[in-house]
């Protein structure tokens, strides 16, 4: 539903799709490719790409992790998720499920069982119940996509966890047959000149939310790639504060000053108003349950404001 990627026209050809990663958007991927039409009514997800999921003829999901289940950053509520879609079946194999283990924080230690029992009753379900299946692998590590014209399957290394924690390769490898490969592995920082860039990659140097004066950052470029819009909203609320807590008068023009600077500059602006014309816009003449329709355009976007 993003307007930079309202024109992506994915080949979903079967027989299957590989999803990399292991995290939240990796099962946020999941659940749109296995869910279908009346699952997803309660979502905005535009209907021209519920069309392309509906024409699609996959029958098989593999959700790939470099490392075993407790290294999975997921949350036990959205584990279960995966097991509620009615035209997919999560599928475990159990023998890369741990056994008895034990960890020195008790809240993770029940967390961790949490996540094991959720899987272990996967491990348990009959592959052919549905129509298609969501296959949950670990120690999985992409080697390269093979194919010519087009995608035509992804082979994998067989890992294990080293002593330090790190998955590393044990020589074994295999194929799995799929049309289609999805990678939700991780996100780094656009580099801007002048602003420093954090030791790993995926956020910006700060404190509290502020890089320098008059220069703050929010969301995931201020904590890196975690948490889930509510927490990034309060985060950003923080940062806000932070900023009134800092702003000093000094002479400026202040928003009117900004306009007027804008309207120099012929940079057109959109202000909370057109916000809303756009939210009435989008949740207008809804089906009962569905919370709003996108506009997935940029002109349809400014046209909205207008109206």
């Amino acid at each position: 539903g993003h307007p930079d990627f309202a024109d992506l026209d994915p080949d979903l050809r079967g027989p299957g799709i590989a999803v990399i990663g292991n995290g939240n958007v990796a099962v946020d991927v999941v659940r749109v490719l296995g869910r279908t039409r009346p699952e997803m009514v309660k979502t905005d997800l535009p209907d021209y790409a519920m069309k392309k999921i509906e024409a699609s003829d996959y029958t098989d999901i593999y959700m790939l992790g470099r490392r075993g289940p407790l290294q999975a950053s997921f949350t036990t509520a959205e584990l279960r998720e995966l097991g509620d879609m009615s035209q997919t079946v999560a599928v475990v194999q159990k023998e890369q499920l741990p056994g008895e283990f034990t960890v020195d924080d008790p809240k993770q230690q029940r967390l961790f069982e949490k996540i094991v029992d959720t899987l272990r009753g996967y491990s348990e379900n009959d592959p052919a119940s549905k129509p298609k299946r969501l296959h949950m692998r670990w120690f999985a590590s992409p080697v390269r996509v093979l194919g010519e014209d087009r995608v035509t399957g992804l082979e994998v290394a067989v890992t294990k966890i080293d002593e330090d924690g790190r998955a590393v390769k044990t020589g074994e490898t295999y194929v799995i047959e799929v049309g289609t490969v999805v990678t939700a592995i991780g996100y780094v920082a656009t580099p801007h000149e002048g602003v420093p860039v954090a030791k790993w990659g995926t956020c910006f140097e700060n404190e509290d939310g502020k890089i320098a004066d008059r220069l703050y950052a929010v969301g995931w470029a201020k904590r890196g790639p975690s948490g889930v819009i509510a927490t990034n909203r309060k985060d950003s609320g923080e940062v806000a504060h932070v900023m009134l807590d800092q702003l000093e008068d000094g002479g400026r023009a202040g928003h009117e000053g900004l306009l007027k600077l804008l309207a120099q500059r012929d940079v057109a602006a959109t202000s909370y108003d057109d916000w809303v014309r756009i939210d009435a816009r989008e949740t207008a003449d809804l089906p009962e349950g569905t919370p709003r329709r996108k506009i997935t355009s940029m002109p349809d976007l400014l046209s909205a404001t207008k109206s």
